[in-house]
């Protein structure tokens, strides 16, 4: 089944970096943080959101640490809803990826473009390892009792329903489509 759901993680992820482009003015990649930064030391290249960016927030990079790769895919939205409280709406999808691939990658620094971590997400050797997905999730503001769905899954642990992670994040990627 993990191979099921990886197939729509990944199905998902090419969404997610599609719907980031209507938010490009919004984002900028680690290679332009870096050249602002003194202190930057993390091994990556990709695309974040500013901190001035207002709507959908995403992150679409490649990290590298020590001999480990990962590509995340990250979305993030968040509205109050007719009694204040804070509701978020939450894809984060990080898949293991090939260390060489995403080393040629991470050269690229601010050279990055979609299509490469496009091509990233669609290699045969990445895999989904972990997800977080949250629909219309929160605290209620007046009880702090926990609102909506939220899901977080370590793949290697294999203790979830599958079918209800892929209903939802079929909704909350509709949602974020929405925004």
């Amino acid at each position: 089944m993990t191979n099921e759901l990886t197939a729509a993680a990944k199905q998902i992820g090419d969404e997610l970096i599609t719907l980031s482009e209507k938010y490009d003015a919004d984002m900028e990649t680690w290679g332009e943080v870096a050249q602002r930064s003194d202190t930057f030391d993390k091994e990556c290249a990709g695309f974040i959101a500013k901190e001035t960016a207002t709507g959908l927030n995403f992150v679409l990079d490649i990290q590298i640490e020590a001999d480990e790769a990962a590509l995340r895919l990250w979305a993030i939205g968040s509205k109050a809803d007719e009694d204040g409280n804070e509701r978020f709406n939450n894809i984060q999808l990080d898949f293991a990826t090939d260390i060489t691939m995403a080393r040629e990658i991470v050269a690229k620094a601010e050279n990055i473009t979609r299509s490469d971590i496009r091509m990233a997400l669609q290699q045969p050797g990445t895999q989904l390892s972990r997800l977080i997905v949250s629909n219309q999730s929160g605290f209620s503001a007046a009880t702090q009792q926990p609102l909506g769905e939220r899901y977080d899954i370590t793949i290697e642990a294999g203790q979830y329903d599958e079918k209800a992670v892929a209903v939802v994040l079929k909704t909350v990627l509709a949602t974020l489509k929405e925004a």
